[in-house]
């Protein structure tokens, strides 16, 4: 936001930012997609929306060293749980 020249207030978490926002005190908040339509099904709002834009691209990741024994495995099981109707349900499920 500092970048972009945006004014804008700083909250310890999205749930904060979410509670002041429905009190009136912010037209929008910025952060992960996932978390903030989480957040706005748990309070079945649907009234709320996440728009589509994407300010910057985050990548997760599991931090392993270089010669684990658990890295094939654990992306094998990665692998296996993305491509599986069972994500796809929680995708749904959360995040839609």
């Amino acid at each position: 936001m500092h970048r972009l020249h945006i004014k804008h207030e700083t909250f310890a978490d999205a749930s904060v930012a979410l509670s002041h926002m429905l009190a009136g005190g912010a037209d929008a908040i910025v952060y992960d997609q996932p978390v903030l339509k989480y957040l706005i099904a748990q309070q079945s709002r649907k009234d709320l929306q996440v728009l589509p834009e994407i300010l910057l691209i985050e990548n997760y990741a599991f931090a392993l060293p270089e010669a684990s024994v658990l890295r094939e495995e654990l992306n094998r099981n990665l692998l296996i749980e993305l491509n599986s109707s069972h994500w796809q349900a929680l995708l749904q499920k959360y995040f839609e």
